[in-house]
């Protein structure tokens, strides 16, 4: 992704889940790639991650949740990975946030269309974090506050 648009969509991103989750933080201590930015929650028992990940090629990123009770970020990402109904069973997960409404990775596109790129050239980043971040509070959190409730802890509502 254009390095431009990458500091547009994770300032836009940091800005709205600032607003709309405040319980999730910048982490910079995981092993994470490059091209990705790491968030967490965490609780007595478990961290709960969020994960701003760019493309490397195209101008688009997607969002992936985990979950740990080692605190860690997990590593291991299959080629399929496990399904968000088989990954509650799980002590620690990962997968992409799409995988919630769709039965396939979601990438948000921010090249800019003509019109918009002399017009505001980041205006389909807003848009598009906007949609991504209704698609975390909408179906993230929920699923967040299940595993949540399966692990016996309360799902943080905002950090202190």
């Amino acid at each position: 992704m254009d390095s431009s648009l990458v500091k547009a969509v994770v300032l836009a991103f940091e800005r709205r889940l600032n607003d709309a989750l405040p319980q999730f933080k910048a982490i910079s201590d995981q092993e994470i790639p490059r091209v990705c930015r790491l968030y967490g929650s965490k609780t007595d028992k478990v961290t709960f991650f969020v994960l701003l990940q760019m493309h490397r090629r195209e101008n688009s990123f997607t969002i992936e949740l985990a979950w740990s009770k080692s605190d860690a970020w997990p590593v291991t990402f299959l080629v399929s990975p496990v399904p968000p109904d088989q990954a509650e069973r799980k002590p620690d997960a990962r997968f992409r946030l799409g995988r919630l409404w769709v039965d396939k990775d979601v990438w948000w596109d921010v090249t800019p269309g003509l019109k918009k790129m002399f017009n505001d050239p980041t205006a389909v980043v807003e848009e598009q974090v906007a949609d991504a971040m209704a698609h975390l509070s909408r179906d993230g959190m929920p699923y967040f506050n299940r595993i949540a409730e399966r692990l016996g802890v309360p799902f943080p509502k905002q950090l202190g």
